[in-house]
Formats: C-alpha cells, sequence, structure tokens
C-alpha cells in the first residue's frame, strides 16, 4: 500500500473527519481514505499506525461520501427499462461501505442526458449480496431523472439493517426500454 503517511500537499475530504481529531486521525493518502484487507475504510494516525474506523469514536466521524460512477466522459444507459433494473443492467459498480457509524444518506445524480418521464435511480444495500433492500427501507434515496442537471435526493433516514458494514448498488426504475439516459458524477453522502 506504499508509505501510509499523508504527503503534505492538502488533504481532499478533511471534513469527512472531525477538526478536533485531525491531529490524531488523517486520510491515508490525498485523495480517499485506506481500505483494510476487508474493504474496510482505515485512517492513518500520527504515529504511523492504522486505525480501523469502526475503532475511530464516534464523535470524530461527522459525515462521508461514496462514488458509484467518477466525473468524467457521461455513460449512457442504453434502453433503461422498466423494471427494476441494477445500474447499467451489470454488477460492476458494485461497493462494500461499512455504514455503522452513520443515520442518514442521500443521492447525488448528475443527468447529461435525460432518461423517460418516470425514471428515477436509487440506491439499495445487503448484507450478502443476494437479497437487496433500500436504505431507508422503504424506496430511498431516490432522484428523478427526467431532466438534466444535478439531482439531489433528501435526506434519508437509515433504517437498522444498513447500519453495518454492508453492499451497495445503484438501481434505476420506470424507464420505458427506449430512452438512453446519461450521468456524470453519481455518489450517495452518508451523516
Amino acid at each position: 500500500m506504499g508509505n501510509p503517511r499523508s504527503s503534505s500537499r492538502p488533504v481532499r475530504g478533511v471534513d469527512d473527519i472531525a477538526p478536533q481529531t485531525i491531529e490524531r486521525y488523517h486520510l491515508i493518502d490525498d485523495s480517499f481514505p485506506g481500505l483494510d484487507e476487508n474493504g474496510k475504510l482505515i485512517f492513518d494516525q500520527n504515529n504511523g499506525t492504522q486505525v480501523p474506523l469502526d475503532q475511530i469514536p464516534d464523535a470524530a466521524i461527522r459525515d462521508a461520501s461514496f462514488t458509484f460512477l467518477a466525473d468524467g466522459a457521461a455513460v449512457e444507459w442504453k434502453a433503461q427499462p422498466s423494471a427494476l433494473t441494477e445500474f447499467l443492467g451489470a454488477m460492476r459498480h458494485r461497493l462494500k461501505f461499512d455504514l455503522s457509524k452513520f443515520s442518514q444518506a442521500r443521492l447525488l445524480v448528475n443527468v447529461t442526458a435525460a432518461g423517460y418521464t418516470n425514471a428515477k435511480t436509487r440506491v439499495q444495500y445487503s448484507t450478502t449480496g443476494l437479497t437487496w433492500y433500500y436504505l431507508d427501507g422503504l424506496a430511498s434515496p431516490s432522484v428523478g431523472i427526467n431532466t438534466t442537471g444535478l439531482k439531489v435526493s433528501t435526506w434519508v433516514d437509515l433504517c437498522d439493517g444498513a447500519k453495518a458494514d454492508v453492499y451497495l448498488r445503484l438501481v434505476g426504475i420506470n424507464g420505458d426500454g427506449i430512452v438512453n439516459p446519461a450521468f456524470g458524477l453519481i455518489a450517495v453522502q452518508v451523516k
């Protein structure tokens, strides 16, 4: 994993850790916290040792975000179907993220080409990768993708089942099987 110490350049994502904790914990590198062998977030202490996220005090963690699709060239979803379907009809955008220290989430989707009238994107979690549920236990977070621009869902409360080290996936619903929505950045923020 290379040198676990942060470089002298400004660290992006410092808002993910409460200010009083910055002196004790900091991100592994300039772009994102490191991951341990189980895919859990780890931070570097000033002494160079790595600390798993679950060992950082709850009061030290304020918010975080994770990205399903990085900002770059627009990605087109050809003929988005009406039925609930994993993003782009593939599993390659799944993530694993420890949500145990968070209570709310919201979805951000940059739509570069509009989808069908009632088309939406949503986020689901699973503890096994086999059975999927919405983060709030109902149908959210969710955003309409029938117009272009940055779409931001409301903050939703995480249901108890989502407050764990879970698999996450992006899904779409209510396309028409003809229209091809396109996307830039797709991310979820948690706090």
